[in-house]
């Protein structure tokens, strides 16, 4: 079976058989209906030689990247935000996972051991659209309805830096592999690419689209950004 790119939040899997699935890029955690933190029930699932390109937290994984014998238990929902969740995101070791919310804050979640809110990070005036850790975990960008780009260190939940430049909504924000830049996009149909430093040289506002720009990313080697909109550039 192939349930590759999956997004099923909040599914009950229990006692599935999914022997030999394809779970590459699959996401078992995301937001609800209801704008929680939701986990995809998969207690009593048959998962053996089933194959995934990256570690989900109740699940040992071998180092052929093979799921041999597995017990999963059934994670309770992460409930905190008083509006709709907008995005969710893991940091690269899976330990802590990152939300934003239409209630203007991101929280930082436990979701191994104790499933609570670790931290409230308050500083945006609008709701917040999207969060993003950092490639070495340390910090976390986000983009909001305020028009505003802020930096945050992961830890104390202190915002570093804030940016503007952005003339509507910021949809997404996220680090380049080495930690260097930033990309955002929004509603104005740019594309901006800041300094993580805050530094303006070599900054640049990307134009082209015709339409909201929903996502944009960089190349694993950080020479490039792809973006999507009515088209991908």
């Amino acid at each position: 079976m192939d349930l590759s790119g999956v997004c099923i939040p909040g599914a009950d899997l229990q006692k599935a058989l999914l022997s030999r699935t394809n779970l590459t890029g699959a996401i078992f955690c995301g937001p609800d209906v209801c704008g929680s933190l939701a986990i995809t029930k998969l207690n009593g699932a048959f998962m053996d030689g089933a194959i995934l390109d990256h570690s989900l937290f109740g699940i040992q994984v071998s180092p052929d990247q093979s799921l041999k014998t597995v017990e999963f238990g059934e994670y309770p929902a992460m409930k905190g935000h008083t509006h709709r969740v907008r995005s969710v995101s893991f940091s690269r070791d899976g330990s802590r996972v990152v939300s934003a919310s239409d209630d203007s804050t991101i929280r930082v979640w436990d979701p191994r051991n104790t499933f609570q809110c670790l931290k409230v990070l308050s500083g945006h005036k609008k709701p917040v659209l999207y969060a993003k850790f950092s490639p070495d975990g340390s910090k976390i960008v986000s983009g909001s309805e305020d028009l505003s780009v802020k930096i945050w260190d992961a830890q104390s939940g202190v915002c570093e830096v804030t940016r503007e430049g952005h003339t509507s909504d910021i949809h997404c924000t996220e680090y380049s592999p080495d930690g260097s830049k930033i990309v955002s996009c929004g509603k104005d149909k740019s594309i901006r690419i800041w300094n993580v430093d805050g530094k303006t040289s070599g900054e640049r506002t990307l134009d082209g689209h015709i339409d909201t720009v929903y996502c944009s990313i960089f190349s694993l080697d950080s020479s490039k950004v792809i973006s999507c909109s009515r088209t991908l550039r």
